[in-house]
């Protein structure tokens, strides 16, 4: 078999599998095209269990977390900077309002309050659900379930090229280095509930149009949230899904 023949099928495998030690014959020899003599097939089977074994020393948890996560880059310090600063922000500009009256002293104070709001709530969230289900769930519930018409869906949004570029909160979460793919399953069940409860507290803000007027100012930024938050949700059913059927063959 020339290069070019290998290279292509090893990329298939690995853009569907990653690198992981649980990968398994059977599951190469799927991946591998049944058209090809038998002589070729037997040395391509090796070459990649070899090649897979060796990746996965050598590249370590990232790319794991890249297939089957998506993002790697740790963002705990990024959002924490961000909440304290903003939050320190709307103080200031709401002293400066109470001093003076101005009314940009004013929309700044509710500008950086929400985003206060967004960002405070969303590690408040966290928090919670780590305290109480410390990434233990049973992702055999209906509620974990992935339905055909989502299948559909996930493809359609293209979720397989984009969830690789999504940020991660820990990414050591869904290390296949430091966890198992079971321990990776369920880290993803707890992480789907927190980013639904952060769409339905996300448009706790709106009670605040009351008060200063522009519903929609905060409804568009109740939505945005919510839209990016459910972002995290899909990619998460998306992954368990395939982690799951990873877990029940080994079984």
């Amino acid at each position: 078999m020339d290069v070019d023949k290998r290279k292509q099928v090893r990329k298939q495998i690995l853009s569907e599998y990653g690198f992981t030690h649980t990968l398994t014959k059977d599951m190469i020899k799927e991946q591998i095209p049944m058209a090809l003599p038998f002589g070729e097939r037997r040395e391509l089977i090796q070459v990649m269990k070899d090649f897979i074994t060796q990746s996965c020393d050598k590249y370590g948890s990232k790319s794991c977390q890249r297939d089957f996560y998506g993002g790697i880059q740790d963002m705990s310090k990024v959002m924490n900077f961000t909440t304290v600063f903003c939050f320190l922000m709307t103080v200031f500009v709401t002293i400066l309002y109470c001093s003076f009256g101005s009314e940009i002293c004013l929309t700044l104070a509710i500008t950086f309050g929400t985003i206060t709001y967004h960002l405070g709530m969303r590690l408040f969230v966290g928090l919670l659900y780590n305290i109480g289900m410390k990434n233990r769930a049973d992702y055999t519930k209906k509620w974990y379930q992935i339905h055909a018409w989502e299948t559909r869906l996930y493809q359609f949004l293209k979720v397989k090229k984009w969830k690789g570029k999504m940020p991660a909160y820990h990414p050591d979460t869904f290390s296949c280095k430091k966890h198992t793919w079971d321990e990776i399953a369920q880290a993803t069940c707890q992480s789907e509930l927190v980013h639904e409860t952060n769409i339905v507290l996300g448009f706790v803000p709106l009670a605040a149009s009351v008060r200063f007027g522009a519903f929609g100012v905060f409804l568009i930024t109740s939505i945005c949230s919510g839209a990016f938050d459910l972002l995290f949700v899909m990619m998460q059913r998306y992954n368990r899904s395939r982690i799951v059927k990873m877990i029940m063959r080994e079984r």
